[in-house]
């Protein structure tokens, strides 16, 4: 089991691209390879708060995880006599409390979600 860092990977190709203009950035990059070699906490995966799911999101919940494909906040609104607008914000608050909601664009302009499941 590998352990993650917060934008490591990230951190490394930043300084990479300096690391080429390095007579210019020379101070600079010392100070980000300093940076990099202190400890770091591990970034935990925070679980979902199952507890925290209530009436008002419920209903938008119920329907994500009865479909396994990509729907609209307009379907989702049709199936639970919500307005678009409160999905959104519901899907939102979802997740805020730990689920993992992907949203697709796929050959759309408007956005769809997908509750995505641990294994």
């Amino acid at each position: 089991m590998t352990i993650q860092y917060r934008n490591h990977e990230k951190l490394k190709l930043i300084l990479m691209a300096i690391r080429e203009n390095s007579e210019a950035n020379g101070r600079l990059v010392n100070m980000a390879w300093q940076e990099l070699d202190k400890p770091v906490k591990p970034v935990k995966e925070k679980a979902a708060d199952r507890r925290r799911v209530n009436s008002a999101t419920n209903p938008t919940l119920r329907v994500l995880q009865s479909k396994t494909y990509p729907i609209s906040a307009n379907y989702i609104a049709k199936k639970t006599g919500m307005k678009a607008k409160a999905i959104q914000h519901n899907i939102w608050r979802l997740r805020s409390y730990g689920y993992n909601i992907e949203t697709s664009y796929h050959r759309s302009r408007k956005a769809k979600y997908r509750l995505i499941v641990a294994a």
